[in-house]
């Protein structure tokens, strides 16, 4: 089935998913937070992309963004994966082999209690996958401290250079670990900001235009809560825990069960939802009819505002009063 095609509307919610193809590279290690964050980081000085919220699996990330710029979204998540593809590969000693699956989810957030429901399925999806009891017992990275604060945060990442990056000797060990990110780490000259903006989404509805961060915390936090209860509840499979994921080795063989249906949009109301959707494939349908007019006729193809033309190029960014869901 093919991919849906990407469009980003101007001060949106979009919930993105992005795996990678084969085991689980994402280990709790010092070098990967590293590796990570500074990715996250040169992305967001290179294309203004609002980070709310995200969470690292061992074979897929998680984020939540607010759309400034449509167009950086895909150039956002362009430049992440490129750059942590390279980490990758250089830690295994391996040249220009794919790491991440072609494409991500990511689909449109239309309402704000979609919004909350995916805030806490990402909060939550280390305890669901029975890796841990709580988001706190979870060690690899995630936005719930900044989260918790209840203020958007700008954290200094360290940058380095590609070729920083050493291969892994032997065994991961502790101490191999802490070698490859000391010899990251010192030939790391400069600093790039990674801002997290973990209550941006507020201004996205008028349902949540006067709630306040801490109000969103409670409601947030006790929906987390809850369900962290209900799993510990049925207390099958055991989790793995902490130490375990702290000693995970890179080179550890996964292959994923599922993949998951990449959506079109998330809401709560099945109105909003098939509203958007019928949106969606009329202008659809406009592309569709456009590009046999490309093909026949080699004119540039004219596509409705808000979606890609091959190659990538927006033909126009939407914004948001244009929708009334």
């Amino acid at each position: 089935m093919p991919r849906p095609r990407k469009l980003f509307i101007h001060n949106t919610v979009v919930s993105v998913v992005t795996r990678v193809q084969e085991g689980l590279p994402f280990v709790s290690t010092p070098y990967m937070k590293l590796i990570i964050q500074s990715a996250l980081a040169g992305a967001q000085a290179l294309y203004r992309v609002r980070l709310v919220a995200f969470l690292v699996m061992g074979n897929h990330i998680h984020f939540i963004f607010v759309v400034e710029n449509p167009a950086d979204i895909p150039r956002f998540m362009g430049y992440f994966k490129t750059e942590t593809a390279i980490a990758i590969n250089r830690l295994l000693g391996r040249r220009q082999r794919s790491v991440w699956v072609s494409g991500y989810g990511s689909p449109t957030v239309l309402d704000a209690e979609k919004t909350i429901n995916e805030l806490v399925y990402l909060y939550t999806n280390p305890q669901s996958a029975r890796l841990v009891n709580t988001i706190e017992e979870y060690p690899q990275l995630s936005s719930w401290n900044e989260f918790l604060s209840g203020k958007s945060s700008s954290i200094s990442i360290p940058s380095y250079r590609r070729d920083a990056v050493p291969a892994l000797s032997g065994e991961q060990t502790t101490a191999e670990s802490e070698r490859v990110y000391q010899e990251i780490l010192s030939k790391s000259k400069h600093q790039k900001v990674l801002h997290i903006e973990p209550f941006a989404w507020l201004g996205c509805f008028e349902e949540t235009a006067g709630m306040t961060p801490s109000q969103a915390i409670e409601l947030i936090e006790k929906k987390v809560r809850a369900k962290e209860q209900d799993l510990q509840r049925r207390s099958e499979p055991n989790v793995l825990g902490r130490e375990a994921l702290l000693s995970q080795d890179i080179r550890t063989p996964h292959t994923p069960k599922k993949w998951g249906k990449k959506m079109i949009c998330l809401a709560s109301d099945k109105f909003k939802r098939v509203t958007f959707l019928r949106w969606y494939y009329d202008q659809k349908r406009k592309i569709e009819r456009a590009m046999e007019d490309f093909k026949l006729k080699l004119i540039p193809p004219k596509l409705p505002p808000g979606f890609f033309l091959p190659g990538g190029g927006l033909t126009a960014s939407l914004l948001p009063f244009v929708f009334h869901f």
